[in-house]
């Protein structure tokens, strides 16, 4: 970068650069157990992991047409909902400059917000720790290659659809953390069902992959 402001994190990964918009996460929601989740799909990144740990999870959220503020459900492949630990952001792009109090704000060059501090209410923070660009999974479970070892991180769901008509997108998150084959691994297929039985193509990430860690602010 030029002339401005950047930081990282502990571990090397971007968390503010104010050369650009999208850099600033800010949580504006934090859930310890829910198995629904409203937000607006064109503004909303939703963070997610299994609300209890010690067990083996595949969950996506229900499907749904709708665009701008939806309610969707966590849910399995079965359709039983799932309580999900939850953390929900926006950009600071996406969030109007607060005009009072104490904290920080920074700017880039066209004026337009990169970060706000006084944008954070109590929620605590997010660090991303790991990002998958789009077409690197095959969309097939490999229990020897998750995209991270810790089944217990958080993974963006606001991606995934599980649609139990039977035919139709799955995609979806496996959530291991029960002692063996530990990971949160990707799937993704489309089933289509003949005269003869239902087929499976296993489909690639169409969208990136983010990974992270709540903390303090």
């Amino acid at each position: 970068m030029g002339y401005g402001i950047e930081i990282l994190s502990g571990n090397g990964n971007l968390q503010i650069n104010s050369d650009y918009t999208d850099s600033g996460f800010i949580v504006t929601d934090k859930f310890s157990s829910t198995s629904t989740i409203t937000y607006d799909r064109s503004k909303d990144l939703i963070f997610a992991r299994p609300a209890s740990g010690g067990g083996n999870v595949f969950v996506g959220l229900s499907t749904t047409s709708a665009t701008g503020s939806v309610t969707r459900t966590f849910q399995d492949t079965s359709g039983n909902s799932v309580n999900m630990e939850v953390i929900k952001g926006r950009f600071a792009s996406e969030l109007t400059p607060s005009s009072s109090g104490y904290g920080i704000q920074i700017f880039n060059s066209d004026d337009e917000l990169a970060f706000d501090s006084r944008k954070y209410a109590g929620d605590g923070g997010f660090n991303l720790t790991d990002y998958i660009p789009t077409f690197q999974e095959n969309g097939q479970i490999n229990l020897s290659d998750p995209i991270t070892t810790d089944g217990r991180k958080f993974v963006n769901m606001d991606t995934t659809v599980i649609d139990n008509t039977g035919d139709g997108f799955y995609i979806l998150y496996s959530f291991r953390d029960a002692g063996s084959s530990e990971g949160i691994f990707f799937e993704a297929y489309f089933n289509v069902t003949f005269e003869f039985g239902t087929v499976s193509s296993f489909l690639s990430n169409y969208n990136p992959i983010l990974i992270g860690e709540g903390g303090s602010v």
